[in-house]
């Protein structure tokens, strides 16, 4: 089974909007607490169903913040 790679996403990039809005949010909000949870749960059975091949996808961390 060839290795799934997945796109590279650091969150503190420019897109579409002409601020970074991580940097808009105060660090103490929830959304934070939500955000650490998210990256620190055990997707590999999602990551199991992706399939090699093809353009590279985005990690599903990404998809559920």
């Amino acid at each position: 089974m060839a290795k799934v790679i997945f796109k590279q996403e650091s969150g503190k990039h420019f897109a579409l909007f002409p601020v970074n809005l991580l940097d808009k949010i105060p660090a103490d909000h929830p959304i934070r607490l939500v955000n650490k949870v998210v990256a620190s749960l055990d997707l590999s059975a999602i990551i199991k169903l992706y399939k090699s091949g093809g353009i590279s996808a985005y990690h599903p961390h990404n998809w559920l913040c």
